[in-house]
Parts: C-alpha cells; structure tokens; sequence
C-alpha cells in the first residue's frame, strides 16, 4: 500500500475520515477467551455495568477529564527553536514540523484537532497514533489521526511496529513513521488504558447515573409489588402489571393516585436514594474519574474543596503534574520523527506552557515590571508577550532602574560602588573621607591634591577602581575581537572603542560627583577617557601583547590621574604626555 493509497484510506475517498471498526484483528487483544470478551465488552465491572473506553464518556467525569487534558494540550502554542547560547534561542518559522502542527497537517483537520484527537485517543486508550506521511526525499508532509480502538504496537523478531486497520485491511507501519503517545506503560510499548485499568470506578459512577435516570423514569417512585388477595392467573397479573406501569410510570405520571380494588396492596421494595446515598456516589464518582486521569477535581467542576485561596496554585499543580507529562511526551516524539538527525542535535520543539500560566493583569503587570528591572526583559520582548507591537529599536535595550541606563555584555558589568567603610578597610584612620562621602562635601582641595589623606586618598582609590572596570571591559572587548585563527583583530577591537567609553564616560563621572562638583567630576571623567581611547588605540595597532601589557599598566596608573587633575598633563601608559 503507498502513501496515497494509505492516506485515502485514512481518510476515505471523499477525503472524510473513514469510520473507526470493530476488528478481531486488533493486535492490543489476543483471541483468548478472556481477552475477546474484554475487548468486546462484554465482561460488566463489579458494578455490573459493562465499561469500554466509549461508554465511559457517558460518564461526565470522564468526558471532562478527557476534554480537559486534551484540549489543554492542542490549545499550547507549538515552536520550533535553534538554542542560541547566551543569546537565548530563534524561532524556526520554515521547519516542516512547524508548518504541520501550526498551519496544515492534512486536508481535513486544523492543527489543534489532530493534536487534541492524538492525545484523547492516548488518555482513552492509552495509546495514541498520527501516521506521518513522507514526500520521496523523507521529508514530513502531512500527519493523520490513527483510531487507537484498532491500532496498536507489537514487536516481532526484535523489530516493533506500529499495526492497524484500514477498511478492512491490516497495514503496517514502521515506528519512526508514526508519533506515538504512550500512556502510563509497563514495558516501554504499550500503554495501560485508565478506563480498562479503573473501570471498576468508572462503572460505579455509570451505575449511579443509570439509578438515578431510572429513579426519575419511574416518576420518583420506589419499585415494589402488589399483593392481591386472591390468586389470579398469569394473564391477569400481566394485564394488571401493564395496567400499572401505564398509569404510574414515567416522569409525565409521577404523583397520580392508585386505585387499589379487591384488597390488593402496594408493598415498596425499592431502596431510597439517601438510603444509597446516591449523591454522595455521584460526588465521589468525580473525585475517582479525577484520581484516575490525574487532574486537580475543581477543574472538572468538582469545588467543593477549592477556596479562592488554594485555587491558583492548583491550576500551577495542573500544568506541572498533570498537563507537563503529556507535552513532554509531544515534544520528545516530533524531535525524534519529525526532525532529521541533523535537525535533532541543533533543533528543540517547544509546546509552551507559559500561556497557562499567564496570571491575571496584575499578576502579569508586577511579573514583567519586576523583570524589567533587574534587565531580563526588554520592552520590547515584554510587549511580544502581551501579543503588542514593537516600540522599534529603542525598546530592545535592557535597562535596570538604578539609573535606567543600557546594559552592556556580560564583561561590560561593573561592581557595586563601595561604601566608605569598604574602602577604608585597610586604612582605618582615614575618618574625614568617611565623614566626606556620608555628607557628600568633600575637601575640594584636599580632592584635587595627591594628597595621602582625605579626599585626595578616596579620590586615588575612587579612579584606581575605575581604571580597573574599565580595563576589565577592554579585555572582554577585545576577547570578542580575538579569533583562534587569526589572532587580534585590531581593526573590529578599534571599533568597539567608541560606544564602550562613551558609556564609561558617563559611568566615571557618576561615580564621581560624589568627592567633586559636577564639572571636576566630568573633566577628569573626560581625561580618563581620552587617556584609555588613545592608549588603547596605539596598543591594539601594536599587537595583542602589546595590548594586554598597556591594560595591566593602565590598572594601576590611578595615582598619575589624580596628580594631573590638579593641574598638569595627564602621563599616559606608555610614557607620553597627553594633552
């Protein structure tokens, strides 16, 4: 059988699926005798009520807690991502998997019912099948529902396959050509059923559900019999039974009046609902379907345990327990049969759950401003969340609230200013820089002089810190311009020069103005500067070891800043006076 063939067969030569049928060629059931009767469903549960995986849905509970999960599971937005290291990850909008599960899997079906039918089938019957249709050169063009009451996987010779029937027909598939969603499984193939495993509960709940609609059929009587005095024939006892169930059965004759003639009697043999305790089944029966499938009871309308309070953190329970076991189960199959072995190495598929977990609007609000902050979230990525659009470039800058300023790279990240106490770890007596920083009025000429105490010696230690967050960013800077190969590339290292002072620029003379008024504050800022452009510039034209020697000079040339800020040049590292 081909592809065509096998996909018109599928779905049927008017391009409707064709009708599921019952087979005794179904391979999940042996013909043993016990084995046909269950598949057959023949064998009624200890409730005397026989249970299939069809029937069950009869069962509120059931048909909840199926809809629930799958419908949960289709509703996930659907991606496939190429990890990007420390730049996070890119969506793959052209992958075949992409276009089959967010736009087109077949001809009939939109991608949220095929993944919604794949995974009721699972929950059902504990096996779910799509059959992956290929195009000449291997590539997944179209995926289709394979009805789990006739498929199934067997292992013959060492080598599992995936069988099934169509119209009639046994046909065989090789596994990496079908996804696959076991349920809860024992030896890696086949999954349990939890309505074949727990139909003992379920046909309780049905049972209940069938006492109470024949309670109600019979008018809200009680069943019972009617004794006559005498003893009358069969043929009277039926014409007299007809008579009764005439008059007195059903909804429309509940409440009318007997007549009893000839002395007979009605004697009440029927058992009272509250005696059966019929609602507290019923009740129970929701708590059992819940157990069963795994999913928190308030979300199949059971609330009778859920408060305002506890109800948020068991819908985070629900996406954690629940939900997360199923799309663990998705992404791992479309990676494994819809990806190419190349694809499988460099390519995540990605069914994101963030969407449940969304919150309210002020949930979300304090989320986003809290990661906005810290400068986790641009604005931009902030807005895509919220499905806005882009504010342009200006909104893919991280910010942080200290100052609101642009984040650089990771070796762009400077340390916190020290406290005066910090600084004068080593040199307790220098009380008055202490006393200067805390009032922020520093010794304007002791600041400016290269004095050894005072702020003169918080300025020295103030620019000796900054020349060592600058020299440290120069060296990430330049390990971004250095290749294995090539060495050094001083042209892209020059280049970088211009942005990095400009925000050290501004950095410095923040850092700054606390010993200094504004404007000495941003001279010596602006002669740090210059210094660090043209040092660096003739540095990398000389080599990397130049480089790295005129960076570890430069760390320590703090003292030289601070005697020139009093009014000479400024000595540059290397030797020369720098205007």
């Amino acid at each position: 059988m081909t592809a065509a063939d096998t996909a018109t067969a599928i779905l049927g030569p008017d391009g409707r699926p064709a009708a599921a049928r019952a087979s005794a060629e179904n391979p999940q059931h042996p013909l043993t005798s016990q084995a046909l009767v269950d598949a057959l469903g023949l064998q009624p549960a200890a409730a005397g009520v026989p249970v299939d995986e069809e029937t069950s849905l009869g069962l509120t509970s059931v048909w909840a807690a199926v809809q629930l999960l799958a419908s949960a599971v289709a509703m996930l937005p659907f991606g496939v991502y190429e990890p990007q290291g420390d730049q996070g990850r890119e969506r793959i909008d052209d992958h075949p998997a992409d276009r089959l599960l967010n736009l087109r899997p077949n001809e009939v079906m939109i991608p949220q019912v095929l993944k919604e039918a794949i995974t009721a089938n699972a929950l059902l019957y504990g096996r779910g099948f799509g059959w992956i249709e290929r195009d000449g050169m291997g590539e997944p063009v179209g995926l289709h529902v394979l009805p789990s009451s006739r498929t199934g996987v067997v292992r013959r010779r060492g080598v599992a396959r995936v069988v099934t029937t169509i119209n009639g027909q046994r046909v065989n598939f090789r596994l990496e050509d079908v996804l696959h969603l076991p349920g809860l499984t024992l030896d890696g193939l086949v999954g349990l059923s939890p309505i074949h495993t727990g139909r003992d509960a379920v046909a309780v709940g049905l049972a209940a559900e069938r006492f109470g609609g024949s309670f109600f059929a019979n008018g809200s009587q009680l069943s019972g019999t009617l004794e006559h005095p005498n003893k009358i024939s069969k043929e009277a006892a039926a014409r007299l039974r007809e008579s009764w169930e005439r008059m007195h059965a059903g909804a429309r004759n509940a409440f009318r009046a007997a007549v009893l003639e000839e002395g007979m009697k009605f004697n009440s043999t029927g058992v009272e609902p509250e005696k059966a305790q019929l609602l507290e089944t019923r009740r129970f029966s929701v708590t059992e379907v819940a157990r069963l499938f795994g999913v928190p009871p308030h979300l199949i309308a059971d609330l009778e345990r859920a408060t305002f309070s506890n109800i948020e953190h068991q819908g985070i329970a629900f996406v954690t327990y629940s939900l997360n076991r199923w799309v663990l189960r998705w992404e791992q199959e479309v990676r494994l049969k819809l990806f190419n072995e190349r694809d499988q190495t460099r390519l995540r598929a990605k069914l994101d759950t963030n969407a449940l977990l969304r919150g309210d609007s002020k949930q979300r609000a304090d989320f986003y401003a809290r990661m906005s902050e810290i400068g986790a979230l641009t604005i931009n990525e902030i807005r895509a969340l919220e499905d806005l659009p882009s504010i342009g470039p200006a909104g893919n800058v991280p910010r942080v609230t200290k100052q609101t300023e642009p984040l650089g790279t990771p070796e762009d990240d400077a340390p916190e200013h020290s406290t005066p106490d910090e600084i004068n770890a080593d040199n307790p007596d220098e009380t008055d820089a202490d006393e200067e920083r805390a009032g922020r009025a520093p010794n304007p000429s002791g600041a400016a002089s290269g004095g050894t105490s005072g702020g003169g010696a918080w300025l020295r230690r103030e620019v000796d810190r900054l020349l060592r967050i600058e020299t440290d960013r120069l060296r990430g800077v330049a390990r971004k311009a250095t290749t294995a190969e090539a060495g050094l590339d001083a042209a892209r290292f020059i280049g970088e020069l211009g942005p990095f002072f400009a925000r050290h620029r501004e950095h410095a003379a923040r850092e700054l103005r606390g010993p200094l008024p504004d404007a000495g504050a941003d001279r010596l800022a602006e002669r740090l500067v210059d210094g660090g452009v043209l040092g660096a510039t003739e540095a990398a034209h000389a080599g990397a070891a130049r480089l790295e020697d005129w960076l570890n000079r430069r760390a320590a040339d703090g003292d030289a800043f601070v005697r020139a800020d009093a009014g000479g040049p400024i000595e540059s590292t290397d030797g020369d006076a720098t205007p």
